[in-house]
């Protein structure tokens, strides 16, 4: 594996993770919200049909988009923090060489 290529790769998308971040996390807060708002008969937060509801489908739906959501925003918030580990080992200087570059 090519790491020097990898760390380029990964300080070019820094930034975007970061944006990307705060848009899953926007976009996790309002399925949080569809989903109450989704009416139906429920026991215990489960659908009383076995599907073919068009409420139970929306509310599947929308449980599977918000946990792969929680699952890319957890690998998403990991680079981050990698990224910004070796970036807190360097001094101004080489910060702002490799801010200017990438």
């Amino acid at each position: 594996m090519n790491w020097q290529a990898e760390a380029i790769n990964d300080l070019k998308l820094y930034r975007l993770r970061q944006t990307a971040l705060e848009n899953m996390e926007e976009k996790y807060k309002v399925l949080v919200l569809k989903e109450t708002s989704i009416k139906g008969g429920k026991v215990g937060g489960i659908p009383l049909k076995g599907g073919g509801n068009r409420t139970e489908e929306k509310l599947i739906n929308s449980i599977v988009e918000r946990e792969r959501l929680k699952i890319n925003i957890l690998i998403t918030k990991n680079l981050i923090k990698m990224t910004e580990r070796g970036l807190n080992n360097l001094d101004e200087s080489e910060r702002l060489i490799l801010d200017t570059f990438y």
